[in-house]
């Protein structure tokens, strides 16, 4: 059946219960309140290819000392050098130079690593580049960004309007019990404002978005310092990330998309290219708080077609590879739009979260892939050399009391890159100019992909018929120009550290 409203409707009225929301665009299917059973008989269907039902997401959220501290109580701004550009950095030549004269050296030390290909030494505390992102869309799905604050240019901001996923309540509520047992506040803030009264708790963190974002695309800390921000909200502003508020949020982009490029090729323009950040994951193992919810996720997670229910993120998964799919002869040509996604912070290499595990160098079956990113700090010994980075290698940046030393970047075989992820000076979502500790400052792999995204924006801004596919290869050549050191892989051979050169 070709009309996805209308297959919706038919199954619904066949095996009851209630649809929530519709899909169309990366994938074709719909959400929908049922029981086991009616779940088992749906699946049977010939017009479905799979049930799952609907959990928590989480986000890659950062163990730094001081997390809900940055969100309470935001450390203003501090002084540094004004710049006359709107990209905030003058033009030494051959390119922009942003020189950071802060007395703090890890304010923007992962800049400072970006554009270096060999040793990065404190007292050269500059980033170079010629490319912006500008003209480029970067697509945030996490908690929404705060458009106002100073690092996205307001107000003339750069972060557009963007969707909530989560202002309809039965689609923000992950769980599908009864809905009396657990009431969901209507949460009806647009995409780029603030949710009212900042939560603190670091696992309903609603300005973890606004870091990232800034992290990618800020004027000062971002790496893409004239992209345009797009927040797609898939978390509620009382900390839930429902998995069927991700699908809508993937399935709208993919729709936002090919609207805009059906605008580009009409007008004879060359398409708009656009990059996907997702510093999320799904835990099949994660119990999110067993003492104030006892309902453990993970289980009953997708039909195996054998009256079974196995582990899986179909759906998510499916959209993702639909994103990143080429297409060069359809009209117009599908390009692929790149998915960068965090490696995750549980410091091992089992690869089993996703969709991290679909990164490329992975062994897990899929067409295209996502750019999963590990994160690397300052060497303890040594801060001109990098390694992959640890909670207990950096006792300043991490609050033992309230999180394990043990956690720190993921790595393996799906960890297709790495990129700084250790006290990256970010914005905080409590104000336009509030920033998180320096001090602690934002740590794990959830800042690290953001500045992949970006480099990513800056290759489309010079080259943008690049396809997704050709974007990851231009990624691995650059990766093979900086010189380091170290394997950041414990179970094998993975040098891949992101660069930039300054010339482009």
């Amino acid at each position: 059946m070709a009309d996805v409203d209308a297959a919706a409707d038919l199954l619904e009225r066949q095996f009851g219960g209630r649809v929530l929301a519709v899909m169309k665009h990366a994938i074709r299917g719909f959400g929908i309140a049922l029981n086991e059973n009616q779940a088992r008989a749906l699946s049977r269907h010939p017009l479905v290819a799979m049930v799952e039902a609907d959990e928590e997401l989480q986000l890659a959220v950062e163990p730094a000392r001081g997390f809900d501290f940055a969100t309470a109580n935001p450390e203003p701004r501090r002084p540094m050098r004004k710049q006359a550009l709107a990209n905030n950095c003058p033009w030494a030549g051959s390119y922009f130079l942003c020189t950071y004269t802060d007395a703090d050296p890890n304010w923007f030390w992962h800049l400072n690593r970006l554009d270096n290909q060999g040793y990065a030494y404190p007292s050269q505390r500059t980033y170079a580049y010629q490319s912006t992102g500008a003209g480029v869309r970067a697509y945030v799905v996490d908690s929404g960004v705060y458009g106002e604050h100073q690092e996205f240019d307001f107000p003339s901001s750069r972060v557009l309007s963007g969707a909530n996923m989560t202002w309809d309540d039965e689609v923000a509520d992950p769980i599908l019990r009864d809905d009396e047992e657990r009431p969901i506040n209507r949460d009806a803030t647009p995409a780029d404002r603030p949710c009212g009264g900042w939560v603190t708790d670091p696992f309903r963190n609603s300005s973890h978005g606004t870091a990232v974002a800034s992290a990618l695309g800020g004027t000062n800390t971002g790496v893409a310092k004239n992209v345009t921000i797009v927040p797609v909200k898939v978390m509620t502003c009382d900390g839930w990330m429902p998995k069927l508020a991700v699908a809508r949020g993937l399935d709208w982009i993919q729709a936002d998309m090919a609207t805009i490029n059906a605008q580009d090729n009409a007008a004879g323009r060359t398409l708009t290219r656009a990059v996907v950040n997702m510093s999320i994951y799904f835990d099949p193992g994660f119990v999110r708080n067993a003492t104030l919810d006892p309902y453990p996720q993970g289980q009953q997670v997708c039909e195996d077609g054998n009256g079974s229910y196995v582990n899986c993120l179909g759906a998510i998964e499916h959209e993702i590879n639909e994103l990143v799919r080429v297409d060069l002869t359809a009209t117009p040509q599908r390009r692929g739009i790149p998915v960068v996604v965090s490696a995750n912070n549980q410091n091992n290499g089992n690869c089993s979260t996703t969709p991290a595990r679909m990164g490329y160098g992975g062994n897990y079956a899929t067409t295209y892939r996502t750019i999963t990113v590990g994160a690397t700090m300052a060497h303890a010994q040594n801060n001109h050399v990098d390694q992959r980075w640890q909670c207990a290698l950096t006792p300043e940046g991490c609050d033992v009391t309230n999180f394990p030393t043990e956690l720190g970047s993921n790595y393996g075989v799906c960890v297709s890159m790495y990129a700084p992820g250790w006290n990256v000076r970010t914005a905080a979502g409590t104000g336009p100019s509030q920033y998180r500790p320096v001090g602690a400052g934002s740590s794990g792999t959830s800042f690290a992909a953001p500045q992949v995204a970006g480099a990513i924006a800056r290759l489309f801004e010079r080259q943008p018929l690049l396809t997704s596919v050709d974007v990851w290869n231009e990624l691995l050549n650059r990766t093979a120009q900086r010189w380091t050191a170290n394997n950041f892989d414990p179970s094998g051979n993975n040098t891949r550290l992101l660069y930039m050169s300054a010339f482009e």
